[in-house]
């Protein structure tokens, strides 16, 4: 009998890929003896996808509590991430889990900005986007 269903949130007690320990994704397919698990930066931006068992996996239970960091604020990193140097200032786009948020930065050079699920203790907050208040 398998533990989780199709759309539940799941924690990662492994790491796997670009998968961290701790990181939370959602059981994307439920197959005999094994989990499809999706990480995202966003609701359809896939960062990593791949094969899990229930040993791997623990429940995960949103929280109501206020996200720390809401749409729009602007944060500063902490620390190094693969893909931004510390100090790197972007803005919250959406919370993707418990005390992970996809945090999107311009990069010099890129067309883009880059979208990164960073962890709520490796962020500042040092402002918000101007009013748009649309909650």
């Amino acid at each position: 009998m398998m533990r989780f269903k199709r759309g539940d949130f799941v924690i990662s007690l492994i790491e796997k890929g670009t998968v961290r320990e701790g990181d939370v994704g959602t059981i994307d397919a439920v197959h005999s003896d094994s989990y499809t698990v999706g990480f995202y930066a966003t609701e359809d931006a896939l960062l990593y996808s791949g094969t899990f068992f229930d040993e791997e996996l623990a429940p995960y239970q949103k929280e109501e509590a206020r996200p720390s960091f809401i749409e729009g604020d602007i944060v500063e990193l902490l620390c190094d991430y693969p893909s931004l140097p510390q100090g790197s200032v972007g803005e919250i786009v959406a919370s993707i889990g418990p005390g992970i948020f996809a945090m999107s930065s311009s990069v010099e050079g890129a067309e883009l900005p880059l979208l990164v699920p960073v962890k709520e203790k490796d962020l500042r907050r040092i402002g918000h986007r101007e009013n748009d208040h649309h909650h």
